[in-house]
């Protein structure tokens, strides 16, 4: 902190007071503040990204059905079928496809579990720490 900025929080915290303080009551009571304003500064930062975290749980558990419907598409021969009729020229024109892209699907389930995994290391470590 420059020392502006320490005579400007020696100046707020001694305003409206009768009391003499000693330079090291005054310096204690400034890290007490400095502490408390840190920690304030925390709270509200764990607060929103807790908010955050929640609601994009919250989409995610609903996508997991979806993830689960489309992994065991990717694994039927409807999947195989599909393609093989868009290699072919027999799907409309237009038709959104990216279902379709080998790569496209295997990257998204590979991501859903590599999401679950760092949903579990986290846990994991949160349960060592307390």
């Amino acid at each position: 902190m420059s020392r502006i900025g320490k005579i400007s929080l020696i100046h707020e915290f001694c305003k409206g007071k009768d009391t003499v303080f000693t330079w090291k009551e005054v310096v204690k009571d400034m890290e007490q503040i400095e502490r408390i304003k840190k920690m304030e500064e925390y709270l509200e930062i764990s607060a929103k990204a807790i908010d955050e975290l929640e609601s994009a749980l919250g989409r995610y558990e609903k996508a997991r059905v979806a993830l689960k419907e489309l992994s065991d598409y990717y694994e039927s021969p409807l999947w195989l079928k599909d393609f093989e009729d868009d290699e072919a020229g027999r799907l409309p024109e237009g038709l959104k496809k990216g279902v379709l892209s080998e790569d496209g699907v295997y990257d998204v389930l590979t991501r859903g579990h590599d999401v679950t995994d760092r949903m579990k290391g986290i846990v994991d470590a949160s349960e060592q720490r307390i």
